[in-house]
């Protein structure tokens, strides 16, 4: 452990002049050429750390993950990271080891470089949540053997270290590194859990595809204010949208700006296949048992996501079903009373006379919130952001508008 921060002292001698050089933005952090080097330089010596605390060093595919982690609690982007990973490859052994290797590490590097991580000076602050107590007691359990193994009690016990492991008493299970203050609690997502009040640097989500989606916006998300934390979700697919698909698509689709950094990572069976054989000979069996093609293969070991088995339509086909060929109504403003909730039930078709108070009250009573598209007596109806009264009005004129001979919708 000596010889790791001596290495630090000499590998940044440059850094004590420039720290203050740093650039701090509100959205994105953009680091110039000199901070950028730094800090890829301090997140591999984050790894060095780690394989030394945990003994073994991460798989090919696991490695990006862990250092994107490292990389966003250093210079503080407030990112939401996402991992998407076959069953059993290894994504809570990535997180429990990042975690372990941050509690230990940042409070002493905080005494080192206070400009760029004085906000660690009192010790990381993580918080882990699963949707049942099982779920987050496996991840919470792997980290805290992470910091009570023989090797890391040795680096624990180390004089540049001086550190120990303890238990906090309270309702909510919760351990400290008492001298550094690092801290790791573990939570639930469930709905009927008083989780608020709490605030923390990282959270991690795991099995984040079944968590509740409005615990995780309204409960778990606000504790990571204060202090621009970082939020890390991971899990597997599923058969309906959720929160943690709705991360990934936005990921995603952010990864494509240029010089934007990765925040979405994804291992299928093939990519573990490569760095563990038992792997390899299980998953052949599989293929015989339940069938690659099967709905639990694809989810579980490809990464897909059968949103056609959970949900009554898919946006593809959704979109399909639409005809984008007609006009669309172009005054779209909110109700008075707010933004209708979205619950999609299909596509509906009218082609005879309606009356509009009818019309109305089914699609309040039904909760859609529509575009509607007009052709030749039928009217089409899919989803969009918001509807108004008038347009019920503009409706009502085209059921009764006359045609090129004189007769009205509701004569026809």
């Amino acid at each position: 452990m000596d010889q790791i921060l001596d290495d630090e002292e000499e590998f940044y001698p440059e850094f004590e002049e420039d720290e203050e050089e740093l650039p701090v933005e509100d959205d994105e952090v953009e680091l110039d050429e000199l901070s950028a080097t730094f800090v890829k330089r301090l997140i591999d010596d984050c790894i060095k750390f780690m394989n030394a605390l945990v003994g073994h060093e991460l798989h090919p595919y696991q490695l990006p993950l862990a250092r994107r982690i490292i990389e966003s609690v250093i210079i503080n982007d407030g990112e939401e990271i996402t991992a998407l990973a076959a069953r059993q490859s290894g994504k809570s052994e990535t997180i429990a080891n990042t975690v372990a290797t941050l509690m230990v590490l940042l409070p002493r590097l905080a005494k080192m470089f206070p400009d760029l991580l004085g906000r660690f000076k009192d010790g990381i602050w993580v918080g882990m949540f699963a949707p049942v107590e099982g779920q987050v007691e496996t991840l919470f359990g792997r980290t805290v053997n992470r910091l009570t193994s023989e090797r890391a009690l040795e680096i624990l016990g180390d004089p540049e270290i001086d550190d120990s492991l303890g238990k906090v008493p309270g309702v909510t299970r919760q351990i400290k590194l008492k001298n550094s203050g690092s801290s790791l609690m573990m939570m639930t997502a469930n709905p009927r859990a008083k989780i608020e009040s709490k605030s923390f640097h990282l959270i991690v989500i795991d099995e984040c595809q079944e968590a509740d989606d409005f615990v995780v916006s309204k409960s778990i998300s606000p504790m990571l204010a204060y202090y621009s934390g970082t939020m890390v979700k991971t899990g597997t697919p599923t058969t309906s949208k959720n929160n943690f698909y709705r991360s990934i698509q936005l990921n995603k689709r952010r990864q494509t700006s240029r010089g934007k950094r990765q925040n979405h990572f994804e291992w299928d069976y093939k990519d573990v296949s490569k760095c563990n054989v038992n792997y390899e000979k299980f998953i052949r069996k599989e293929k015989l048992r339940i069938g690659e093609d099967s709905d639990e293969f694809q989810m579980s070991y490809c990464c897909k996501w059968l949103l056609e088995r959970g949900m009554f339509v898919t946006s593809s086909i959704m979109h399909k079903l639409g005809d984008t060929s007609q006009e669309l109504v172009k005054s779209i403003n909110t109700l008075n009373a707010g933004i209708i909730s979205c619950v999609v039930t299909g596509i509906i078709s009218y082609s005879g006379p309606q009356s509009i108070e009818e019309l109305e009250q089914y699609l309040e009573f039904n909760r859609i919130i529509l575009i509607f598209y007009k052709t030749k007596g039928i009217l089409m109806i899919t989803p969009f952001i918001s509807y108004q009264k008038s347009f019920f009005e503009k409706l009502e004129s085209y059921f009764t508008e006359p045609d090129e001979q004189g007769n009205t919708s509701e004569g026809g």
